[in-house]
């Protein structure tokens, strides 16, 4: 049985991932593009689909570094019906970073989604409980 990782976490600086002019999306309803059932093996076209075009996939398709497979996209974020800005000549959107990446061969699918802010000019800290408070999500703390 495979398990699949959704790992959502905080970035101080994350250089090279440019602005994206998409639509910005919730967290939540970003994170459960990438909530697999139980039972079913996750898909390198989560994500994907014309359900989502809040991603701009960087990757064409599925790239390989080594025995690594990996894919690579970026979008803009809400947090509670905001987004967390960057400060330049005038305030911009700070762009989120999705890679999901497998160290099995492609065609088993990924094992991990990373979904990170990619601030550079300001500290990106956000209230993720609070972020993610909305029906259907409950969060359990692992211990």
């Amino acid at each position: 049985m495979k398990f699949m990782s959704v790992v959502v976490f905080t970035v101080l600086a994350m250089p090279g991932i440019g602005y994206t002019q998409s639509q910005a999306i919730e967290l939540p309803k970003l994170i459960e593009a990438f909530m697999v059932n139980p039972g079913s093996n996750p898909e390198w076209e989560m994500g994907a689909g014309k359900s989502m075009p809040e991603i701009k996939w960087i990757s064409s398709g599925i790239e390989s570094h080594g025995s690594a497979s990996y894919r690579r996209g970026t979008t803009r974020v809400l947090l509670n019906g905001k987004e967390m800005q960057h400060l330049r000549q005038r305030l911009e959107p700070v762009p989120w970073k999705i890679v999901m990446v497998s160290d099995s061969p492609a065609k088993l699918g990924p094992e991990q989604v990373s979904i990170a802010p990619s601030c550079d000019t300001v500290q990106c800290e956000f209230d993720f409980k609070k972020a993610m408070s909305v029906e259907g999500f409950s969060l359990k703390k692992n211990l």
